[in-house]
């Protein structure tokens, strides 16, 4: 079980890194393939007539794989913001209101 939860930390790692390109959601899927793959051999067995019956290892299978894909469109799909610089780089002093662009406690430009 604890192998599902590291796997889908990993996949919403590397999808949170590349959030916003099209590299990100090339992870979610290949991620949740994966998952689907893997279940459909664990779990899927043919029944009669070539069907396959669905167990309940299958069905929470699938309800995982919906998690993942889930809160991993969510995590994609978040903007690029650009980092806020409130304080110096320097010194640290807090520059916020400060439209100069120039710390007036060291004197380093802001980016």
């Amino acid at each position: 079980m604890y192998l599902f939860v590291l796997y889908a930390a990993i996949i919403w790692l590397a999808v949170y890194r590349f959030r916003r390109r099209w590299q990100g959601f090339v992870i979610l899927l290949c991620g949740a393939g994966a998952i689907w793959l893997v279940a459909d051999w664990l779990f899927g067995r043919p029944a009669r007539g070539g069907q396959v019956a669905v167990s309940n290892g299958l069905a929470m299978a699938y309800f995982y794989e919906a998690s993942i894909v889930g809160i991993g469109l969510f995590l994609v799909l978040q903007s690029r913001r650009a980092p806020v610089f409130e304080r110096c780089p320097k010194c640290r002093y807090d520059l916020r209101g400060n439209t100069t662009g120039v710390c007036p406690e060291c004197g380093t430009r802001s980016p």
